[in-house]
């Protein structure tokens, strides 16, 4: 064993004890049994406790696979702690909505579509966390074939899909950069804009689910390059617009194209929010519920404020590069892509397997998805292609936003972290000035997502 190594495993054993002496193994016993504790988060530069190759294997229980082969062979490393400083919880009205939907005892159809009224359904419609945890473990106790005939997979990707189109309409800033050899060497910025038309007007008779544009700032040669897609409520396929501002005309795409990669990068708008894929159109088979690792923007709760324009706003978002390690060097001889001010935190999973069954033409293979049980929200995703080979790994930190009086909660994207496999290129994806209407506002309404209406 290496000196480095001897030092580490002495250090992780001096805090298991350490931790004992301090009273922290009262939450010990919710770790799988072979993992060691962990810290209270605190406010240092070092959060919590340092995971890093050397003791990753006394974490390895509680860290995903496609995670924990990054920290132990590819200069990984995350800042754990036991908790967040806060409980994510929803607020008092998502909670009442969640209840009264559930009791509707809503079905899908056979084809897995969610059957959408023209009322305004804010809320997770196939119940909060604990009954979806007791869902799984009916689904759980399933014969093989009693699983494949389930519709519990497809309920639970509902919920998550409901976690975006409660809010109504999102508007939102990015910034998608390329790192190589330890720094970003290229970047485009722009806003990423979708619309729940059922929702903001529950008078609407659009078939859409949603409208959603991404349309670039920066730089100048790529200014108003435009993609829109419309997302139907049963089982039509998207329809993909794209404006071109060199020559100024829209060409119409098919849906399968959602998972090309944009701006010649290896992000497609199916890895905007994680994952935006169509629920109808996957095959869904949920693998485990575990006890995981997952990344949270900070482990302060952010303000949420109302503005004048009826829209809730989530303060304080950080500038793109303040932190990423290929700007700060706060993990030497570490990945460029690593979050510095993130916070990893034990959550518990639902690991979801999706197979494309009705898009022939779709450059997205078999799809693991990781899901957080409380919020609903996809924290993993690993992309394999129509090869079988695994392409992308895509880590992703969500926040939680509060009003002062706590009565308006909302969860926040913060970042995405894109790892392509097969060409060896990294990417990190930030989303700031995130803003939430619950109707149009005067430079933003339903004729901006209208093709013909570009740019």
């Amino acid at each position: 064993m290496g000196r480095c190594c001897k030092i580490a495993v002495l250090l992780t054993t001096v805090f298991f004890f350490t931790s004992l002496a301090l009273g922290q193994n009262s939450t010990t016993s919710e770790l799988p049994p072979r993992v060691l504790p962990l810290p209270n988060p605190g406010v240092g530069e070092v959060q919590g406790l340092l995971i890093h190759k050397e003791n990753a294997p006394y974490y390895k229980d509680l860290i995903i696979p496609e995670l924990y082969h990054l920290i132990r062979f590819q200069s990984a490393v995350v800042d754990a702690a036991r908790s967040l400083r806060y409980e994510w919880k929803a607020d008092s009205d998502w909670l009442q909505n969640t209840q009264e939907l559930f009791d509707k005892s809503i079905k899908l159809s056979e084809q897995g579509t969610y059957p959408f009224s023209t009322e305004a359904e804010v809320g997770a419609p196939f119940g909060n966390a604990s009954l979806i945890e007791k869902q799984w473990e009916d689904y759980s106790a399933l014969s093989e074939q009693g699983r494949s005939n389930s519709d519990f997979p497809l309920r639970l990707l509902w919920n998550l899909k409901s976690q975006f189109w409660s809010q109504g309409l999102i508007d939102l800033d990015f910034t998608l950069q390329w790192l190589a050899n330890g720094k970003a060497w290229r970047d485009v910025r722009g806003k990423f804009q979708r619309v729940y038309p059922w929702i903001i007007d529950p008078t609407s008779k659009l078939p859409q689910i949603f409208r959603e544009k991404i349309q670039l700032t920066e730089p100048a040669a790529l200014r108003d390059l435009i993609w829109l897609t419309y997302r139907f409520q049963h089982k039509d396929e998207d329809v993909v617009w794209v404006y071109s501002p060199a020559i100024k005309k829209v060409r119409q795409l098919t849906g399968s194209n959602r998972a090309d990669s944009l701006f010649t990068s290896s992000v497609s708008s199916e890895d905007f929010l994680t994952w935006s894929g169509k629920t109808s159109y996957v095959r869904a088979t949920v693998l485990s519920r575990k006890l995981a690792l997952v990344p949270f923007e900070s482990a302060e709760m952010r303000d949420l404020s109302l503005g004048v324009d009826s829209c809730y706003r989530v303060d304080g978002s950080v500038t793109d590069t303040l932190h990423w390690n290929f700007a700060t060097r706060k993990f030497k001889s570490s990945a460029s892509w690593l979050p510095t001010n993130s916070i990893f935190v034990p959550r518990y999973l639902y690991e979801i397997e999706l197979v494309n069954k009705d898009d022939p033409y779709s450059l997205y293979g078999r799809q693991i998805l990781y899901v957080e049980e409380e919020s609903f929200l996809p924290v993993y995703k690993i992309v394999y292609d129509r090869a079988g080979r695994h392409w992308k790994t895509i880590i992703s930190a969500y926040g939680l936003a509060a009003t002062k009086d706590r009565r308006k909660k909302v969860p926040f994207p913060a970042y995405s972290i894109v790892l392509d496999k097969i060409e060896k290129k990294e990417f990190v994806l930030d989303y700031n000035q995130v803003r939430y209407c619950n109707g149009y506002t005067n430079e933003l309404g339903i004729d901006s997502f209208n093709p013909n209406k570009l740019p």
